[in-house]
């Protein structure tokens, strides 16, 4: 009977860090699946070819990533005007921004690491428009 009271106190505890931590996510100002708001991104434009910024709300932007080249909603292009800008892909190896393989060209059956069309080697970044992935700290 007496760990009653103690009980009560460590589930208000939890209750508490459960209700402060949702909020403190909730209200960040960058990054986190918090943010929903427009965010300017990199994109390619598949008529003309050049790279472009635009602001792009996080849920139009995770399709446009999962799709990539074949995305269904494509961005105007403020270089040509037309609607074929796709989520851009930074390399990893000549760091040019390309039109992102999305989920299709990086799975399936016989699938390989797609190739930057610049340079010809894997695009090794982590998911498409996030470029290249941050190196490991140099060993002390």
């Amino acid at each position: 009977m007496g760990n009653k009271p103690v009980m009560a106190i460590v589930l208000i505890l939890v209750i508490v860090a459960c209700v402060a931590f949702m909020v403190r996510s909730g209200t960040k100002k960058s990054g986190g699946a918090a943010n929903s708001g427009p965010q300017e991104r990199d994109l390619v434009c598949m008529a003309c070819e050049k790279s472009f910024k635009a602001t792009v709300k996080d849920e139009e932007w995770m399709p446009m990533q999962m799709q990539g080249k074949n995305a269904s909603k494509k961005m105007k292009c403020s270089a040509c005007g037309k609607d074929e800008g796709v989520a851009a892909q930074k390399c990893g190896s000549c760091g040019a921004l390309v039109p992102a393989a999305g989920m299709m060209g990086m799975m399936g059956p016989g699938s390989k690491a797609p190739a930057c069309p610049k340079c010809k080697k894997p695009l090794m970044s982590g998911m498409p428009g996030q470029g290249a992935p941050a190196a490991p700290p140099a060993a002390k």
